[in-house]
């Protein structure tokens, strides 16, 4: 890797890769450690087929589709229109709904036993006034520490 691209060869680069399809990062190395525990299975131990979910960020909705076997209803909010429309057309007909909407959680008029989030940005306040009292939130996220003071 080299600290700076000249624009031909970041278009390069964009040339050879494959076009988006979901959120797919089998082919992406990475620096840091796995995480020592799986999210899905987290989150399974947090619902009851009885549920209603809100997933914050569900991108094209595969990590969500995967786990709606053991909800009754599912809500998958995006900011990108393009990975809704994914979403909504790879997983229609089954018991989740997908819309456009930002971490504010604009006209999402209902609450819900249990909100989850995996690696997506997040209002808690919008998490919080949509969390049914005694729900349960549930996220993923990493963060890199800035190697000054906080």
């Amino acid at each position: 890797m080299k600290d700076r691209y000249s624009q031909s060869e970041l278009d390069e680069l964009l040339a050879s890769t494959q076009p988006r399809v979901g959120w797919d990062f089998s082919r992406m190395s990475t620096l840091q450690a796995p995480a020592p525990w799986e999210y899905s299975e987290v989150v399974a131990r947090y619902l009851k087929p009885s549920d209603e979910v809100l997933d914050i960020g569900t991108g094209g909705g595969e990590r969500f589709a995967a786990m709606a076997s053991r909800f009754w209803r599912g809500l998958g909010v995006d900011i990108d229109p393009e990975m809704i429309a994914l979403a909504a057309q790879t997983y229609s007909g089954r018991n989740l709904e997908f819309r456009v909407c930002s971490a504010r959680l604009e006209g999402v008029a209902t609450s819900f036993p249990v909100i989850i989030n995996r690696h997506a940005t997040l209002d808690l306040l919008a998490v919080t006034e949509h969390l049914k009292p005694g729900g349960y939130f549930i996220t993923r996220n990493r963060a890199r520490r800035s190697p000054r003071a906080c």
